[in-house]
C-alpha cells in the first residue's frame, strides 16, 4: 500500500486548498499537477490541480487526526 492520498475540493484549486490548510493548521501538503499531467486530464483535475498527502514512519496517529479535523472543518465551508 501507498501511503498517498489525493484530493481536490469543489470550488478550489490545490493551492488554495494547501495554503487554506497550512496557514489555517499548520498541515503541509503537495499541490498541483505532479508531473501526470495525462492522470489530470483523464480525472478533470488539469485546471485545478490536487492536494496530494502522503505519510511516513515518523507521522503520529494525533498527526492524523489533525489532518482529518482540518478536512472536516474545510467540508463544512460552502463550495
Amino acid at each position: 500500500y501507498l501511503p498517498v492520498v489525493c484530493f481536490t475540493y469543489a470550488g478550489l484549486t490545490a493551492d488554495r486548498v494547501a495554503d487554506w490548510l497550512d496557514t489555517g493548521y499548520g498541515i503541509a501538503v503537495r499541490a498541483g499537477l505532479h508531473c501526470a499531467i495525462s492522470t489530470h486530464q483523464v480525472l478533470a483535475t488539469d485546471r485545478t490541480g490536487l492536494a496530494r498527502v502522503s505519510f511516513g514512519a515518523f507521522n503520529t496517529a494525533a498527526e492524523v487526526d489533525a489532518l482529518l479535523a482540518a478536512l472536516r472543518d474545510m467540508s463544512k465551508i460552502p463550495a
